[in-house]
């Protein structure tokens, strides 16, 4: 709960932008039902987008870079927005093959754990996780588990057609477009 945007922030994370010089930031969304998640969103979009600026306010200095960059946004967790509002993906990936490991790397979080295993009872996190994975599986229409995503706009970060997501993935069948 203590991720908030401001500029000591995004001047911390404007330096690794620079120097690790991502094509694709996944983030979470700005829909989310957790204040620290939509923040953390906007400070991955705020870093992208100011990457190139040399007036940029940062902590230690790194050259602005002007290489393109896609932003993903996750689903959100509860299905909708705060709002309890419908969120449309655009692009889903699939996780079947991924699905232990991903219960194994949430396990591993472990402030969560405590804290969900107390709140919500043991591992109904991973059992959610898994929930989650099966709704966005079917509402691909392709995959039995799956991820979803929305494509932040290309506006200061790439051309429209810069989608490297699609690109890396798309050969190998793992992403699709909803119609």
């Amino acid at each position: 709960m203590e991720v908030f945007y401001n500029a000591e922030l995004l001047g911390a994370l404007l330096p690794v932008i620079r120097e690790v010089a991502p094509e694709i930031i996944p983030t979470h969304g700005p829909y989310d039902y957790m204040e620290d998640h939509v923040n953390t969103g906007r400070l991955a979009v705020g870093a992208a987008f100011a990457r190139g600026m040399g007036n940029a306010k940062n902590v230690r200095f790194a050259a602005p870079i002007q290489t393109p960059v896609a932003v993903y946004h996750c689903a959100p967790h509860a299905f909708g927005d705060m709002l309890n509002r419908p969120v449309k993906l655009e692009l889903f990936t699939n996780i079947a093959s991924m699905l232990e490991t991903k219960k194994e790397m949430l396990r591993c979080h472990r402030s969560q754990k405590e804290w969900l295993d107390a709140s919500q009872g043991m591992d109904a996190y991973l059992d959610d996780m898994i929930l989650r994975a099966e709704f966005y599986g079917r509402e691909s229409g392709q995959f039995r588990y799956a991820e979803g995503w929305i494509r932040h706009n290309p506006l200061g970060l790439s051309t429209p057609d810069f989608d490297p997501l699609t690109a890396a993935l798309s050969p190998k069948g793992l992403i699709r477009r909803r119609n």
